[in-house]
C-alpha cells in the first residue's frame, strides 16, 4: 500500500513539475508578424520595378479598402470616366481588412501594349496604379492630369 501511495505521489509531482515548462519537442514559437508595407512604400516600390528607367514622380498615395475601391469603380467616379458593372471589381473578393494603395505618378508615359498598324502610341501625363499589400498591381490606368485628378478612391 505504501508503495502505491509513494508511486502516486511521485507521479503527481513529476506531472506538476512538467507543467508550465516548455517541451522542446512540441514548443511552437510565434515569430512577430511583419506589418504590411506602408502605402507610400508600396508606391515607391513601383519606381524600382515596373517604372524603373521612367522619369516619373510619385505625386500622391492613398489607402483604401477593397470594398471602397470596388464601390468607387462601380460608381463611375473613377478618373477617366470608366465604370465597372456591379460585382465585377476584383477588389470585392479581398479580405475585409486588406488595404489597397492608390499610387499616382506624374511623368511622360508611353503606352507599351499592342496597337493597330500605323497607330501612334499614346503619351500619358499621369498614371494611377492600384497595389495590394503584396505589391501586386491590381489595376493601372492613365491619361492627362485633367482626366486623372489626385483623388482618394471613395464611393
Amino acid at each position: 500500500m505504501k508503495d502505491r501511495v509513494a508511486i502516486a505521489i511521485f507521479g503527481t509531482l513529476a506531472l506538476l513539475t512538467s507543467c508550465g515548462r516548455p517541451d522542446t519537442a512540441t514548443l511552437t514559437t510565434i515569430d512577430s508578424v511583419a506589418a504590411p508595407p506602408s502605402v507610400s512604400s508600396r508606391c515607391e516600390a513601383l519606381l524600382g520595378g515596373r517604372l524603373a528607367g521612367d522619369h516619373v514622380t510619385l505625386v500622391a498615395a492613398y489607402e483604401s479598402t477593397g470594398i471602397e475601391i470596388a464601390l468607387w469603380m462601380e460608381s463611375g467616379r473613377i478618373p477617366g470616366g470608366g465604370r465597372a458593372g456591379p460585382g465585377q471589381v476584383l477588389t470585392r473578393s479581398l479580405p475585409a481588412g486588406e488595404t489597397i494603395a492608390s499610387c499616382y505618378f506624374d511623368g511622360a508615359f508611353t503606352f507599351r501594349g499592342p496597337l493597330p498598324n500605323g497607330a501612334v502610341p499614346p503619351r500619358l501625363e499621369r498614371m494611377l496604379f492600384l497595389v495590394d499589400p503584396a505589391g501586386i498591381v491590381l489595376a493601372e490606368m492613365g491619361g492627362t492630369r485633367q482626366l486623372y485628378p489626385l483623388v482618394r478612391p471613395a464611393p
